[in-house]
């Protein structure tokens, strides 16, 4: 479980392939909503409602994503 202010651990629990539970605060962001929005639709996070549950997913892991929009972006080619 995280709240929901805290985007790393939120990124980091989620590349476990496990349940994660995020406790909403508050004064939420419009950037905050729009990255658990996105989370949930990826089926990594549900809020938590004071019950536990178990589903699964794909760990999230967008380190290659990034890094190949990077080298495409630099036209940077990558070593075989």
């Amino acid at each position: 479980m995280a709240t929901e202010d805290s985007v790393n651990m939120v990124t980091e629990a989620a590349g476990t392939g496990k349940p994660v539970y995020v406790q909403a605060l508050k004064g939420r962001s419009r950037r905050l909503a729009r990255f658990h929005a996105l989370m949930q639709e990826r089926r990594a996070t549900r809020l938590f409602e004071g019950r536990l549950e178990t589903w699964s997913y794909a760990p999230i892991n967008d380190t290659e994503m990034v890094t190949s929009a990077t080298r495409s972006a630099l036209h940077i080619e990558t070593k075989a």
